[in-house]
């Protein structure tokens, strides 16, 4: 045990020992509060990154559903007996999400159809043809395998829609030379879809898109009578 040898030293000794205390004490005081500092911000931290990927998860089937209900009205305006003012709802519908799924094979297959019921031929084109692009631009999907059959079924309806707008341009005067035109794009985007998907050629002898006479005698031209199954 320490000695000491007057009172005032006891005092002292006594007093410093107490301010060690506090110091000690401060010290474990502060790293105790820096802990639970750092405690609380990676709580809040868990907090906010839970409803963010909340949030994205909820946003996700927000979106799915909002392509599964587009998609549902899109086939319901496609079927017999619907009305014109059902197909415009409908693309309106797919349009308002396009952009959300601009390499959707369904959607724009779909969107095209609207607008040929429509009897709204380039309107049908062009929604095919982003799509294409939209396919062409985007890596991933363009090195998906599944691509190529996309991108060939869509130059497929393109090729119809071509052929459709000819047999509508017929009922003007004068319009030989659009016409020929017309044929020509026919021939050249199903050419281009048979390449991508060989059994296009097959569809292509049977559909009746292209049963306007011009168009049939150019497709027989270029891809041959249809061949019999034994």
């Amino acid at each position: 045990m320490a000695k000491f040898a007057t009172v005032e030293e006891l005092a002292r000794a006594t007093i410093e020992s107490a301010q060690l205390s506090i110091t000690v004490t401060g010290i474990f005081g502060t790293f105790l509060s820096i802990i639970l500092t750092l405690a609380s911000i990676l709580g809040f931290k868990n907090f906010f990154d839970a409803r963010r990927d909340r949030k994205t998860t909820e946003e996700k089937f927000s979106a799915a559903t909002s392509l599964s209900d587009a998609l549902v009205t899109a086939q319901a305006a496609l079927t017999a007996g619907s009305l014109k003012i059902d197909c415009n709802q409908a693309i309106k519908d797919l349009e308002s999400i396009e952009a959300n799924y601009p390499t959707n094979r369904t959607l724009h297959i779909y969107l095209g159809r609207l607008y040929r019921r429509l009897e709204n031929y380039d309107s049908a084109i062009f929604a095919l043809r982003k799509f294409i692009n939209n396919i062409e631009c985007d890596p991933k999907a363009r090195n998906n395998p599944e691509s190529k059959i996309d991108i060939a079924d869509a130059n497929y309806n393109i090729a119809c829609y071509h052929a459709l707008k000819a047999k509508q341009e017929a009922n003007g005067k004068n319009r030989d030379a659009e016409i020929k035109r017309l044929i020509e794009e026919t021939i050249l985007f199903l050419r281009v879809s048979i390449e991508g998907n060989l059994r296009n050629r097959e569809g292509a002898w049977n559909d009746p898109d292209f049963d306007f006479p011009p168009a049939r005698k150019r497709v027989i031209e270029e891809f041959g009578e249809p061949v019999e199954k034994d």
